[in-house]
């Protein structure tokens, strides 16, 4: 019996048969005296010490191996960089910079930025004259702005009245500019929408035009949002 289970333990000599029926026993071939203890699996007979058990007397048993340090747990990746928006300075300039403008063009803007509220400069920070079509840059807060949009027509008569519908389009850029650094739909119907009722209402307040034409055109605008009233087009989202 006592060979046996020698044989079951070092797993020198083992019969087949005995191997089948030890599948699984904490035992078996459990001796290994080039480890701790002398045990392949330590786990399986804690509090066990078997070093050196089965060896022949007067022969040199050279100390177990230490166990390999594990080995450092490589550094995690560093994280993909997130897209986001580049969002500006966040601070609000004391003016909104007119560049590239003749006298005329800079006077004009000048007057109808006055009409404005100072939070219009949290979203428009510069104004650029430039061929049509007058359009918003959106990442860097920037209007380019023709003449025409600048001096409208349909008012040569009275350049204040020019001033009031600037105004209002440069509201109503301000209010896809909003939407656009809220992280909200800056384009399609509904966003058109609120920029349309944005630019009515603040119209209502200083028009000053025969029969107060800007607010009739803003309110029909408003009641179709089919995109026929001028308006800046919106690029480099």
């Amino acid at each position: 019996m006592a060979d046996y289970m020698k044989s079951l333990i070092t797993g020198q000599n083992l019969p087949g048969d005995l191997a089948a029926e030890a599948i699984g026993s904490p035992l078996l071939q459990q001796y290994n005296n080039g480890m701790a203890n002398g045990l392949n699996r330590p786990a399986a007979l804690p509090a066990t010490n078997m070093f050196a058990a089965f060896e022949k007397d007067g022969v040199v048993v050279p100390p177990p191996t230490a166990p390999a340090p594990a080995p450092a747990p490589a550094p995690a990746p560093s994280p993909e960089p997130i897209a986001t928006v580049a969002v500006p300075s966040s601070v609000r300039p004391d003016k909104v910079d007119i560049l590239n403008a003749n006298e005329w063009f800079t006077v004009q803007t000048n007057e109808a930025l006055k009409l404005l509220p100072a939070s219009i400069r949290d979203y428009v920070h510069t104004i650029v004259e430039g061929p049509a079509p007058s359009y918003v840059d959106l990442k860097n807060k920037t209007l380019y702005v023709a003449e025409e949009d600048a001096f409208p027509h349909d008012f040569q008569s009275r350049t204040e009245v020019q001033q009031e519908w600037y105004a209002g389009e440069i509201m109503h850029a301000a209010v896809h500019l909003e939407q656009y650094y809220s992280g909200k739909p800056y384009q399609g119907n509904v966003a058109e929408l609120q920029a349309l009722s944005r630019q009515k209402a603040f119209l209502s307040t200083i028009d000053t035009s025969d029969g107060r034409k800007l607010t009739v055109a803003a309110t029909a605008a408003v009641n179709a949002n089919n995109g026929s009233f001028g308006h800046f087009e919106l690029r480099n989202p």
